[in-house]
């Protein structure tokens, strides 16, 4: 399959469309680290967080908001900061619970005692282990959560390598977009500017992807298309201009 071929079944997979009647908010830092999210915080105040690293902002954002954090990285010793509403544990996200340090989401859900809670909250960060991980999480899991935050890792962050780096990829890539397309609606796209765009007969994928979905059940949606970044929007990388996606969606070949 070409280049140009796996580009466009990508973002075919990544249709937007514009959430109806509910304004959007950033949480978090006006850098790297926030994320732009529903204005809608009224519900369960229980929220998931994978992949932590050295920021919080995000989740001190919805702290105090009143919701309890679930915070997972297995990369870290430590969280940065300490809160009353933070629950970290030192493990990471996985497609199988047959490791020590990385579980399934439906794992760590129930854990939790939280299998039979809804309107949750969830927001992944873990540097590609978001496609295997999310590629085989059952619908009634994943209907859980009325928003879905996501950094979308598309190949190599240094830029040393192009679209051959995450061509093994690709069919995860495909099964989680598809999976999680069934439950949720994606209805916000950004481009991480840390990282460069990869080109394939004209369409480009910027190497990393902030992306925000809404489920499909509690929220209305319209096909009518919005210029990406928006006045929302702020580049990761303060230093260097932010990514221009234009109005994202491909038309049909």
């Amino acid at each position: 399959m070409l280049a140009f071929e796996r580009f466009y079944k990508i973002k075919q997979l990544l249709h937007v469309m514009q959430l109806v009647g509910k304004p959007l908010v950033r949480i978090g830092k006006m850098s790297d680290g926030g994320y732009v999210m529903i204005d809608d915080f009224t519900s369960q105040r229980i929220a998931y967080s994978f992949g932590i690293s050295d920021d919080v902002s995000w989740d001190k954002d919805m702290a105090s908001r009143g919701y309890d954090v679930f915070m997972y990285d297995h990369t870290i010793v430590r969280v940065p900061e300490e809160n009353i509403k933070f629950h970290w544990k030192k493990i990471g996200i996985s497609q199988l619970d047959n490791s020590e340090n990385c579980k399934s989401l439906k794992f760590i859900i129930n854990e939790n005692g939280h299998a039979n809670q809804e309107k949750m909250i969830l927001k992944m960060d873990v540097e590609g282990a978001e496609w295997a991980s999310l590629s085989t999480v059952p619908s009634d899991i994943m209907n859980k959560f009325s928003q879905i935050v996501l950094e979308l890792h598309f190949g190599d962050p240094t830029g040393k390598q192009g679209f051959e780096h995450w061509v093994d990829s690709y069919y995860n890539i495909i099964r989680m977009l598809k999976n999680i397309n069934q439950t949720h609606q994606l209805i916000h796209v950004h481009g991480n500017n840390y990282g460069h765009i990869m080109t394939a007969g004209g369409l480009d994928v910027p190497i990393s992807l902030e992306v925000l979905y809404a489920n499909k059940a509690e929220y209305v949606f319209s096909d009518i298309e919005k210029i990406y970044p928006t006045k929302i929007d702020q580049p990761n990388n303060p230093l260097c201009p932010d990514i221009f996606l234009g109005t994202w969606n491909v038309d049909e070949l």
